[in-house]
């Protein structure tokens, strides 16, 4: 086979991999509406579903749900930011991923992006993207 097709193939997810990212939001029937002929899903079709279901219930969180401190929430609303050397900006405060697992990951990221944060530090080599992806 040809790297691509061994790149799809690395994107596949099984149910079990699934019920592990989404804990207690995984959806049986819905998995098996989306799996194909070989019992997987696509970390696509994954972020897809799950943002989808998401969408109501992040747009009726209440800023009273968030556990910060004023203070750092006043940080993080000043906007602060460091310029870049092509002139774009960058915010000086991150909200770091690194050592969050992947089945983690959501909720902090979530309340990062609510509280404020605007920039969300991660990489592929913390293996945690996809849970990154579904927050943002």
């Amino acid at each position: 086979m040809g790297a691509a097709a061994s790149s799809c193939e690395s994107e596949k997810l099984d149910v079990e991999m699934v019920k592990s990212l989404v804990g207690d939001k995984f959806d049986q029937e819905k998995f098996d509406q989306m799996k194909d002929s070989e019992g997987f899903i696509t970390k696509t079709q994954l972020i897809e579903a799950i943002s989808a279901s998401t969408a109501a219930a992040a747009a009726d969180r209440s800023a009273t749900d968030t556990t910060m401190n004023e203070k750092q929430t006043t940080i993080l609303q000043n906007n602060s930011r460091f310029p870049l050397g092509d002139g774009n900006t960058i915010p000086c405060i991150g909200f770091g991923t690194y050592q969050i697992k992947e089945e983690d990951v959501v909720d902090p990221v979530t309340m990062a992006l609510d509280i404020g944060y605007r920039h969300i530090d991660t990489a592929e080599i913390y293996n945690n993207e996809i849970g990154v992806g579904i927050a943002i």
